[in-house]
């Protein structure tokens, strides 16, 4: 089958075409979103690079590709004034017709454009506080695509905005372990050392 050359809005259309049916193959789980969807990036597969790859190549070329990046999601969508609060929610799928490897991290400068913007990195969008587990649950996963069809989908989402508070609250209601007057906490597999207990007169069982 030929396809046509990549574009954001051929891109676009396929996506929502494969999203309406389950992914092809019965051992692929396709997250399940939370909240609602902020913004729907797509991105040709010759700038979702491997980790491997930007392991090994000059600063020069690796800057080329992370600019043109952040030119084409940016003319998608131009990003937020600020963050997204709470933990959003982040779904990212490359359809391809090779499955790459689990330690690819295909989407890893796509997640860092989403983040917000610093000296080093003005171009950022802005949707996330950070890629921590703390502040955004993020997925990468792939699904099969015929060769020339492919394609990555990025996809934000609200997630949810209450994390923050919900985490106040655990802390808050977390209880405090109180230790007698002139006692360590005990730190749990750390080794003690007994010591005998002091008296007014000195070490106990002196004279």
């Amino acid at each position: 089958m030929n396809f046509a050359p990549y574009s954001i809005e051929t891109a676009r259309q396929r996506a929502v075409d494969a999203l309406r049916n389950p992914p092809p193959l019965a051992r692929l789980v396709r997250p399940v979103p939370k909240g609602g969807l902020v913004a729907r990036f797509v991105a040709p597969l010759d700038l979702l690079k491997r980790q491997n790859w930007s392991r090994h190549r000059q600063t020069g070329e690796l800057s080329r590709v992370k600019k043109e990046l952040a030119y084409h999601m940016r003319c998608q969508n131009p990003g937020l004034r600020s963050p997204l609060p709470g933990r959003p929610f982040v779904r990212c799928i490359r359809f391809s017709s090779v499955e790459p490897d689990v330690s690819a991290d295909t989407f890893k400068m796509c997640i860092d454009l989403l983040c917000m913007p610093n000296l080093k990195a003005p171009m950022r969008l802005n949707f996330l506080r950070d890629d921590r587990p703390r502040d955004a649950e993020i997925h990468q996963t792939w699904e099969p695509a015929p060769q020339g069809g492919g394609f990555g989908l990025i996809e934000v989402f609200t997630g949810d905005p209450f994390a923050d508070i919900k985490e106040k609250r655990r802390r808050i209601r977390a209880p405090k372990i109180k230790n007698a007057p002139g006692t360590v906490a005990a730190v749990p597999g750390a080794k003690t050392r007994n010591r005998p207990e002091r008296t007014a007169k000195g070490v106990h069982g002196g004279s």
